[in-house]
């Protein structure tokens, strides 16, 4: 938890294109009134965008996958893993 009191969120990429979505179309309505001249008012940055739901918590463990090294022929090593 943070000094705020708010525990830190993890997003997945296309809850953040949404997110990113919501803002864009928002700023492009104008940034202190919207169509009917009333006021904007924008959450504050820590606070959770309305409408958009929060992925579940990741575990606090990931095991480790076992790193590959593939030497080729011309000495250029590859690092590989297999992760799904």
């Amino acid at each position: 938890i943070t000094e705020n009191g708010l525990a830190p969120v993890r997003c997945t990429s296309a809850q953040v294109h949404k997110a990113q979505d919501i803002l864009f179309n928002q700023s492009l309505r104008g940034s202190h009134t919207n169509s009917h001249g009333k006021s904007l008012v924008h959450p504050p940055l820590f606070h959770h965008l309305p409408g958009l739901k929060l992925p579940p918590c990741l575990s606090d463990y990931v095991e480790p996958c076992p790193t590959k090294i593939t030497t080729l022929p011309n000495g250029l090593k590859i690092a590989s893993e297999n992760i799904l």
